[in-house]
């Protein structure tokens, strides 16, 4: 039976790698080095929601992971069907700074995994490093990862103390010997999350025609006034982001594929395709984020 990886695989592995070349240990007037500093600093961070960690476990094909929000994650396979979704019950990082244990709890989704366990992830760079999976009642996994979409949330120092997420750049800069700091965020125009949103959807060209408010009522469900409850994944990147909705209720089957291009804060046009009466059809349009 084809093995899948899971979320907490993927934490646990993340974390084991980064015993780092730390603390030189000769007499040199006290001026000692610290480890070299590469995962991110804190469990945002680590969890930024324009990251996509993509796993490598051998005898398997590539999953990516990616995170709604800092408390949630979602695990695909390669072919981007959701095999594992689910909730962050704690995050620490090791003394070293360059390892995190995860320990998460999957949602109970038929057809998906539902046994929980920790992943112990380990930078041993800024985009990359390896990963222990412990699964309860299963042998560990380990294997390698790259991930994108940090932003400049790493440490990056080389003797700094710690590093701190900047408000400026897109992909973030090494801090100096003594400051270890970064700077720059993957934010741009397009918000950090859409639970607690309203986004106004008006369509132009293709798709149904008129207005629909969808509610945003939880990192992975909204609510929609033409009658339709559902499911959503957002994922932020600069100024851009990718909305995938999937409709239940009275519209159950029916779902939307868009890529929102924010031009500010609150408003923006997009493109992509809406799926209903049975067929797809592309469409563009205008949105905005009432206040």
């Amino acid at each position: 039976m084809k093995k899948l990886l899971t979320l907490f695989t993927i934490v646990t592995a993340l974390g084991t790698a980064a015993f780092l070349s730390g603390c030189g240990d000769d007499d040199n007037g006290g001026n000692n080095q610290a480890a070299v500093q590469f995962a991110p600093l804190t469990q945002a961070g680590l969890t930024a929601q324009g990251a996509t960690y993509t796993i490598n476990i051998a005898g398997q094909n590539p999953q990516t992971l990616t995170f709604p929000d800092q408390n949630h994650y979602i695990l695909k396979d390669q072919t981007g069907a959701t095999i594992e979704s689910g909730t962050i019950t704690s995050a620490t990082r090791s003394a070293d700074g360059n390892t995190w244990t995860v320990n998460v709890t999957p949602d109970q989704v038929q057809g998906q995994n539902g046994v929980g366990g920790s992943a112990v992830i380990t930078f041993t760079a800024n985009a990359n490093g390896t990963f222990t999976f412990n699964r309860t009642g299963a042998a560990p996994q380990s294997g390698t990862f790259t991930v994108t979409g940090l932003g400049g949330t790493n440490g990056g120092g080389t003797n700094g103390s710690t590093g701190t997420t900047g408000t400026t750049g897109t992909t973030g800069t090494t801090g100096n010997p003594t400051s270890g700091g970064t700077t720059g965020n993957t934010t741009g125009n397009a918000p950090a999350s859409l639970n607690g949103h309203r986004v106004q959807i008006q369509t132009v060209t293709g798709g149904a025609g008129g207005q629909e408010l969808l509610t945003f009522t939880s990192p992975t469900a909204f609510t929609s006034d033409i009658g339709a409850t559902g499911t959503y994944t957002y994922t932020p990147n600069a100024n851009t982001a990718a909305l995938n909705l999937t409709y239940g209720g009275t519209h159950t089957g029916e779902h939307s594929e868009l890529t929102l291009n924010f031009t500010s804060g609150t408003a923006g046009t997009f493109t992509g395709n809406q799926n209903f009466s049975g067929s797809d059809h592309a469409t563009t349009g205008n949105f905005s984020i009432p206040q």
